[in-house]
């Protein structure tokens, strides 16, 4: 399956009782989510190699393949799926065995409250999403990092001034930043991203912006002032890409 550069809402249920899978199918349509629900593990692996979900409910005891193992094979092909396992019988064992492998949740039958079990669906989406979503912020930062570095060796190597210039301005290093910017603002305004985080990466975006405005390179700036402007640039990227990995740090 190809990388998706969006998250989908459809939440995919696997059980073998039809019971269940039927009263889930209700209240998942009566709250607008879009599903798909298969009886069968096999199936459910079939499907998630093939398209992409929002979130995965899971019975975990199911009668061709273990629960966890369509947990796991969810973690290890969409591993920004949000994952729920549903059981009637629980231990504290069995909980902790679960979560360390990297479920959302973990909800006992027979639900007592199904308002609030749609809720707990769509909050680990929310998790989830916020995680894929940071995590494309990264990507889009250490991409742009690496045509930094690329541009600085590449600095280093030519011999005239002007060629200097002319790969620095092939950077559009303010356009890129002004692109990231936007993705944080759109994560902000739909709290899908922590608000300090993106508060702080803005903060280092629009203080780059201004950095790169204010390096005054002209037709005759020496290769040496080039060279530093391009290790500056380099070094608040590397801040930025450091405040969305390590948000607590």
């Amino acid at each position: 399956m190809e990388a998706s550069t969006t998250l989908p809402s459809t939440v995919l249920l696997v059980d073998d009782e039809v019971v269940v899978i039927e009263l889930l199918s209700k209240v998942l349509q009566r709250e607008n989510l879009p599903y798909v629900a298969v009886t069968r593990g096999k199936e459910a692996i079939a499907l998630l190699e093939r398209q992409p979900f929002g979130a995965l409910v899971t019975d975990k005891n199911l009668p061709d393949v273990n629960g966890l193992e369509v947990l796991r094979a969810a973690r290890r092909l969409q591993p920004f799926c949000a994952c729920i396992m549903i059981t009637g019988y629980s231990t504290q064992e069995s909980v902790l065995e679960v979560l360390r492998m990297g479920a959302n949740d973990y909800i006992e039958k027979p639900f007592p409250d199904l308002k609030l079990l749609v809720q707990r669906i769509r909050s680990a989406m929310d998790h989830r999403r916020a995680e894929f979503e940071r995590n494309t912020l990264v990507d889009a930062l250490q991409a742009m990092k690496a045509s930094l570095k690329a541009s600085n060796a590449e600095a280093f190597r030519e011999k005239t001034q002007r060629e200097v210039l002319e790969t620095v301005l092939e950077l559009r290093v303010e356009e890129a930043t002004r692109d990231l910017r936007r993705r944080l603002e759109e994560a902000e305004s739909a709290r899908r991203c922590d608000r300090e985080i993106a508060r702080g990466v803005q903060h280092n975006l629009d203080a780059l912006l201004e950095y790169v405005r204010g390096a005054g390179l002209g037709d005759d700036a020496p290769a040496s002032m080039v060279r530093g402007v391009l290790r500056e640039i380099e070094r608040r990227v590397e801040e930025a890409v450091a405040l969305l990995r390590d948000p607590e740090d």
